[in-house]
């Protein structure tokens, strides 16, 4: 998987790149003590939530950063629009099925 500069709703790539660089230290390097300051540097930059030094939920860090990643990630770059209809004839799983099949027309990455 290689991270993308397409995708206007990522990080440009900057995000994947150097998360990818932090896990390559921590398993590669064997190294005792890393900092993860230019993950929060990249997600401050891109959501101004996580500027500064003040206390934020964890969840919903990692939610973002999921997210942000995903996208750095993603391989569709044209994402089909879908309107949502109530279905009523259709079953639990049949709507289940047709909603994840909409949802991997919008995203195709390692996240998804």
């Amino acid at each position: 998987w290689k991270s993308t500069e397409k995708n206007k709703l990522g990080c440009q790539g900057t995000l994947a790149t150097a998360y990818g660089s932090l896990i390559n230290v921590l398993w590669l390097k064997k190294v005792n003590i890393t900092s993860a300051s230019e993950l929060k540097k990249i997600m401050a930059r891109f959501n101004r939530t996580f500027a500064g030094y003040q206390q934020h939920d964890s969840h919903e860090y990692l939610c973002s950063f999921l997210d942000a990643l995903h996208e750095d990630l993603n391989r569709i770059f044209d994402k089909p629009y879908f309107q949502q209809k109530d279905r009523p004839d259709k079953s639990d799983q049949e709507l289940a099925d047709l909603c994840w099949s909409r949802h991997l027309l919008r995203n195709s990455s390692v996240i998804t």
